[in-house]
């Protein structure tokens, strides 16, 4: 089956040409990518706030499709991770308030130092 496909591939120097010149652009990309003191740029444009009006005609659009998304959320893997991390630190809670009133007040409050997405989160 490959053998007949590839007989019936017309072999033009176009086809050698495209493929030379797609391979000459992935290189010449990673190496404008990689290139030298590129990482400090890349760490400052990270350290840039998100603008929450970007002014972009998509912008209304991408954030109504991501609300429209949000009921699927309850069946993710992350979503179910956290689910099952709130149930044990509410069971520390429960037995903490079971030996003494103030360490389960102390637990409530750590829940303000896991906030965040992304690295954030991972912290």
């Amino acid at each position: 089956m490959l053998r007949d496909t590839l007989s019936e591939f017309a072999y033009t120097p176009w086809s050698l040409a495209g493929l030379i010149f797609f391979v000459l652009m992935f290189v010449l990309l990673l190496a404008w990518v990689y290139r030298k003191g590129s990482d400090h740029q890349y760490q400052e444009i990270s350290r840039l706030p998100l603008e929450e009006e970007s002014g972009l005609p998509n912008h209304e659009f991408s954030e109504r499709t991501l609300a429209m998304l949000r009921p699927l959320r309850r069946w993710t893997y992350r979503f179910s991770l956290e689910q099952d991390r709130i149930d044990n630190w509410l069971g520390c809670v429960r037995t903490a308030a079971s030996r003494d009133h103030q360490l389960a007040m102390e637990i409530l409050e750590c829940s303000s130092l896991l906030k965040g997405y992304g690295d954030t989160h991972r912290r």
